[in-house]
């Protein structure tokens, strides 16, 4: 089970920006997504692969697409953990 109060209200904020990002992003390549899902997969993600976060808001266009999309495509939902050897560039 993931804990999703073991973020911070500024972490929750970061996450929020940095999930506005992510859907532009995919806007641009035509993919569709939900920003509340995009908000979970990086709170489940930051509470078992913490990400910095301030560093995440500001990387290039290339290393957002790496870090979101396959932190979407090898997350584990039911237990918040990266498979796949799966490590975003981004992680603490």
């Amino acid at each position: 089970m993931i804990d999703w109060q073991k973020t911070t209200k500024a972490d929750a904020e970061l996450i929020g920006q940095i999930a506005d990002r992510v859907v532009k992003l995919g806007k641009a390549y035509d993919i569709h997504l939900d920003k509340l899902e995009v908000v979970m997969d990086l709170t489940a993600t930051h509470i078992t692969c913490p990400l910095k976060l301030h560093q995440m808001l500001k990387v290039d266009d290339d290393t957002l697409a790496h870090d979101a999309f396959g932190i979407r495509r090898h997350l584990n939902r039911q237990t918040g953990e990266l498979m796949h050897c799966f490590l975003p560039r981004v992680a603490a």
